[in-house]
C-alpha cells in the first residue's frame, strides 16, 4: 500500500496564530447582517497563511430567530465553501439554537497531510448538525452546552470567529462551559471541549444585541 499523502517537513519551531474579526450591523429591529474574517498562521499545516471570509444574515421574529451564513476559506492548495443555516429561540433566561453546517472542499492539487484519517477526495462534502444552549445564572454567571453530530473538516465555528484548521476529520463533538460576564460587553469562561479544558476570554468592540 502506497501512502500518497503529502507530509510537510517538521519545522524546528511550530508557530500557531489565528486572528479573527467580526462586525455586525442591525438594519432595524428585525434584520441584522454581519461580516467576518479569520487569518490562520501555522507553519506545520497545509492551512498556513489561510484566509477565511464570511457573510451572514439574521432575521428576528421574537422570541425566535433564523438566519444564514456563508464562508469562503482560501488556502494555498485548496478552497472550502461552507453554508450554515440556524434557527433558535431567545429569552432573558436562555437561548437555544439548532444549526446545520454544509462544507464543500474543492480545487486542491494534491492530497494534503491527514493525520489519523483518510485524505478527502476532490469535491468532498460534509454535513454536520448541532444544538447549542445557553442559560443565564444569578450574579452574571452563565452556562453553555453544545453538541455536534456528523463528520466535518476545515469547518468554521462560533459564528465565524474560529476555524478547525487542522487537516483532521472530526466526528461527534461536544462542549460544556461555565462563565461569568465581567462587563456588559466581555466575559470569561472555562470550557470542557471533547475532554480538553480551555480558558476562553471574549471581548466585543461596539454595541451588540
Amino acid at each position: 500500500m502506497v501512502d500518497e499523502t503529502l507530509k510537510p517537513p517538521m519545522p524546528k519551531d511550530i508557530k500557531v496564530d489565528k486572528t479573527s474579526l467580526k462586525y455586525r450591523l442591525n438594519l432595524n429591529q428585525k434584520f441584522q447582517i454581519g461580516v467576518s474574517y479569520i487569518n490562520v498562521q501555522d507553519n506545520f499545516m497545509p492551512t498556513d497563511n489561510g484566509n477565511i471570509f464570511g457573510i451572514s444574515g439574521l432575521y428576528k421574529f421574537k422570541p425566535f430567530f433564523t438566519g444564514l451564513a456563508y464562508y469562503h476559506s482560501e488556502y494555498d492548495d485548496f478552497q472550502v465553501e461552507q453554508v450554515d443555516y440556524f434557527i433558535g429561540k431567545k429569552s432573558k433566561k436562555y437561548k437555544i439554537k439548532l444549526i446545520a453546517k454544509a462544507n464543500f472542499i474543492n480545487d486542491y492539487s494534491n492530497k494534503i497531510f491527514m493525520p489519523m484519517s483518510k485524505a478527502p477526495e476532490p469535491d468532498d462534502q460534509f454535513l454536520t448538525f448541532g444544538i447549542m444552549g445557553k442559560y443565564n445564572l444569578p450574579k452574571m454567571f452563565f452556562g453553555e452546552i453544545g453538541i455536534f453530530k456528523g463528520e466535518r473538516l476545515f469547518t468554521v465555528m462560533e459564528n465565524g470567529l474560529s476555524v478547525q484548521h487542522h487537516p483532521m476529520k472530526i466526528d461527534n463533538s461536544y462542549s460544556v462551559s461555565l462563565g461569568k460576564k465581567i462587563k456588559k460587553l466581555r466575559y470569561i469562561s472555562l470550557r470542557i471541549r471533547n475532554g480538553d479544558l480551555v480558558l476562553f476570554f471574549k471581548h466585543h468592540v461596539g454595541k451588540t444585541n
